[in-house]
């Protein structure tokens, strides 16, 4: 079980996609995370300003802004570049080394199986709130 605080940290989900968003919110309840939803990078560019998420979840292809293009505005700003982005694809070809040289902390293939989500979350988020 994570800490009370868990309860107080946003989660922030990227993604075109409403059942995506959906899929995704709901596993991260599972943790008692809060989260809020962006349907491309120029909406989720003004809800990290506004909410300072613990971790963003964004899909890889978007209109308006990609994922890439999210993590390119991510890494301009020295404190949202702290921030670990867990980088979703329906694209099997889609390369992880790609993902992480542009500052992706992990790419995942859409949709992983719960618990292996839940584990990746944990996983970076333990990594900033020391919870296991």
């Amino acid at each position: 079980m994570l800490s009370e605080n868990q309860a107080d940290s946003v989660i922030l989900i990227v993604d075109d996609d409403w059942t995506a968003r959906a899929i995704i919110g709901y596993w991260l309840s599972l943790l008692n995370f809060k989260t809020i939803e962006a349907g491309d990078g120029l909406e989720a560019i003004k809800l990290v300003a506004d909410n300072s998420p613990l971790l963003i979840v964004s899909d890889v292809q978007m209109p308006k802004m990609d994922g890439y293009g999210l993590l390119s505005e991510l890494k301009k700003n020295v404190q949202w570049s702290k921030i670990p982005v867990v980088m979703m694809t329906s694209n099997i070809h889609e390369k992880r080394e790609t993902a992480l040289a542009a500052g992706a902390s992990e790419l995942l293939i859409k949709f992983p199986e719960c618990d292996s989500f839940l584990a990746t979350i944990r996983y970076f988020i333990g990594d900033i709130k020391n919870i296991g």
